[in-house]
């Protein structure tokens, strides 16, 4: 590792560092991991901002659909007939054919700012011979 050592004269002297391309690589691939997590975590951030946005949508819509509902039976004409029973049998079906659904193609995104330097320092780590 680099020692750097102060003398009383406040001059700075430099200690060899032994095996720097190993240390360099290092580096390079703990920035990497950093980046990628980093990466990860604002993925995440926004996956949760979304989830919170859905949340409340849902709750508005379910309020609307409870309300709307309630206003139904409200509406509806109350007829007091005899319950009766009804069976019914189910036949079993053979065989369903299976529907084949085609999938469309997803265009590629371009890459973002952070991709771009991430494979760029992927490809510097690459070119490092120890």
């Amino acid at each position: 590792m680099i020692k750097n050592k102060n003398n009383s004269d406040g001059s700075t002297v430099h200690v060899m560092m032994s095996n720097p391309l190993y240390i360099r690589k290092e580096v390079l691939k703990t920035a990497i991991d950093t980046t990628k997590l980093l990466k990860y975590f604002e993925d995440i951030k926004g996956v949760r901002e979304r989830k919170v946005v859905y949340i409340e949508k849902l709750s508005n819509n379910l309020n609307d659909a409870w309300l709307l509902t309630k206003k139904f039976h409200e509406v509806l004409p109350k007829a007091e007939e005899e319950k009766k029973e009804i069976k019914h049998e189910i036949k079993p079906e053979g065989k369903k054919p299976i529907k084949i659904i085609k999938i469309k193609e997803v265009k590629a995104q371009p890459k973002s700012k952070i991709d771009l330097e991430l494979e760029s320092i992927e490809e510097r780590l690459r070119n490092i011979k120890i």
